[in-house]
């Protein structure tokens, strides 16, 4: 076993999976677990099958690493206690896995010579499933103290993680280019699968049609040089006519509004005369209007 050991504040989804890792691979000892209750922290411990479980940041212990892996709006408030009550001792590494928020949010600890760091893994991790390689070819985005980096690199390079450096002032645009790539994927195979029902399909059988269909464009993705050189469809050849007949076959104001954006966003994505897309361009942004002004 590594002689080093590390804590965990917050035990969600990511705070389970980095914990599990890093004691699969023998690359550190789980000190405390520290949960909104006991019982959840109980839980969690038993299922890493590691760890001291806690509900109180008052009784961690000292530890090398300490991880903070909760919500975004409490960590500014976990760092102000932890700061205010002297838990931790000078030197301890602190890291928060937030993808919008830079390492400076723990600056009440680095005043008290704690170093500090960001790391977020740029992945949506499973609900239901601890896997022992959810690190592997991962890329993680990191930034904060030279010490606390030069703790934090090796570790995930042996986890088969991929880390890419980040400016602290570009932490929000990074994360949103996640949440668009990862959380809104989601609201469109929810949507497009909405509407293989509401044609007549099984609903088991649209979330597999909508799930191949996904698939086989990331495919297509992961080998195109760009993003855009994979788009098809009839934005991409100029049919307004099938346009037209998508727009008046959504029911639903929401649907319609999102269908215009998303085509008005993927216009400049295509290789279509300045003509063609302005002739796209007017209808889609009447289809908005109607959105809008509409009952």
């Amino acid at each position: 076993m590594s002689s080093m050991n590390f804590s965990l504040i917050g035990a969600g989804r990511l705070g389970k999976s980095l914990a599990f890792s890093l004691l699969h691979d023998d690359l550190g000892e789980l000190r405390d677990l520290c949960n909104t209750t006991l019982a959840s922290a109980h839980t969690a411990t038993k299922r890493l099958g590691a760890g001291r479980p806690i509900s109180s940041l008052t009784k961690l212990k000292d530890t090398d690493i300490l991880w903070i892996t909760v919500p975004d709006e409490h960590i500014a408030a976990i760092a102000n206690t932890l700061a205010e009550q002297h838990i931790l001792k000078p030197g301890t590494v602190v890291v928060h896995c937030s993808g919008v928020l830079s390492s400076a949010v723990l600056n009440p600890l680095t005043q008290l010579g704690c170093h500090t760091a960001s790391l977020h893994p740029f992945k949506a991790f499973s609900l239901n499933q601890l896997d022992p390689n959810a690190f592997q070819g991962c890329y993680c985005a990191l930034e904060g103290a030279p010490n606390a980096i030069n703790t934090l690199s090796p570790l995930f390079k042996q986890l088969g993680a991929v880390l890419i450096t980040i400016e602290p002032e570009k932490k929000a645009v990074y994360h949103a280019a996640a949440v668009i790539a990862s959380n809104y994927l989601v609201t469109m195979a929810a949507i497009s699968t909405k509407l293989l029902v509401e044609a007549g399909i099984d609903a088991a059988v649209a979330k597999r049609m909508i799930h191949q269909i996904m698939q086989s464009n990331l495919n297509n993705i992961e080998q195109a040089i760009t993003p855009e050189s994979a788009l098809t469809g009839p934005i991409a050849r100029g049919d307004t006519h099938t346009i037209k007949r998508h727009i008046k076959a959504l029911n639903e104001a929401s649907i319609r509004q999102l269908y215009a954006t998303a085509a008005l966003a993927t216009l400049p994505l295509t290789q279509l005369e300045a003509a063609q897309q302005q002739e796209m361009r007017k209808l889609l942004r009447a289809c908005q209007e109607i959105n809008v002004t509409g009952p």
